[in-house]
């Protein structure tokens, strides 16, 4: 090769240089743009990741806390369900206790209603008894009244007949005569005492065993005195007068008056 022939290709190989240089250059910029762009998209990636990590982490956790409250609400409703349960039983007992009750106060009111039935049987009964005894009662009361006054009638016909026996006896001697005044003398000197002939409880009055031949007088009032235990009982006023007997109203007692207490003439009306 001529010297001539070296200096073109001397020239080509010059400008041929940098050109190589460039190329022998271009490949390291392009990886490192393509080493940015990766790490650009790894991070871009990784921001992604990490926030949908980050996201799902506060999603977790709102699930938890909603799961949280759920469960809380569930206990809650569980107690609850046992507190209403609790409150049931109790109801239910207290309706068995009501409807025990509801009986024993059914069999109470029904076994009342028998007792009153008997017991209306037993006033009817005895209303009918005590009609019979008012009437058995007024009967005697009514006999009783008969015979006093055929007490007092009969008590008349012997003063009566004493009275014409004294005064047809013609050889009554002197001696009798002066024997009889210092009887009549003697009994008005001792105190006016007697008994209780009977008692009329219905009208209020009694029939005494003394009357105007023991000085016996209308109007004079008679202390009542116990057969027994000879304490005053009652105060008598006598009303009619007959020879050997007298009917006198009961104006006070203490207690029931009966047939052979004692009479005693009182020094007052007190």
């Amino acid at each position: 090769m001529t010297d001539e022939e070296k200096i073109p290709q001397d020239q080509e190989q010059k400008k041929a240089g940098p050109v190589e240089k460039r190329r022998k250059k271009g490949p390291p910029l392009i990886g490192l743009l393509l080493l940015l762009i990766l790490f650009v998209l790894a991070l871009f990636t990784l921001s992604a990741i990490f926030i949908k990590k980050e996201k799902e982490e506060n999603k977790r956790m709102a699930l938890e806390t909603e799961v949280g409250k759920v469960r809380k609400e569930l206990e809650d409703a569980r107690s609850e369900n046992i507190s209403l349960e609790e409150k049931l039983k109790k109801v239910k007992d207290e309706k068995d206790g009501l409807k025990i009750a509801n009986a024993r106060i059914v069999d109470e009111k029904k076994a009342l209603e028998e007792e009153l039935k008997s017991k209306d049987e037993e006033l009817a009964q005895l209303k009918k008894t005590l009609a019979q005894k008012e009437d058995t009662n007024t009967s005697l009361e009514e006999k009783i009244s008969q015979l006093n006054s055929s007490i007092l009638e009969m008590m008349d016909k012997i003063s009566a007949l004493k009275k014409a026996v004294a005064v047809g006896s013609e050889n009554e001697s002197a001696a009798s005569g002066i024997a009889l005044k210092a009887e009549q003398a003697q009994k008005s000197a001792r105190p006016i005492e007697g008994f209780i002939w009977t008692v009329n409880d219905v009208h209020n009055f009694t029939v005494i065993s003394v009357g105007k031949k023991d000085g016996v007088k209308e109007g004079m009032f008679f202390d009542v005195f116990d057969q027994k235990s000879d304490t005053k009982i009652g105060k008598l006023e006598v009303k009619t007068l007959r020879d050997t007997m007298a009917v006198a109203d009961i104006v006070a007692k203490t207690q029931k008056i009966k047939k052979g207490d004692k009479i005693r003439l009182s020094p007052s009306a007190d």
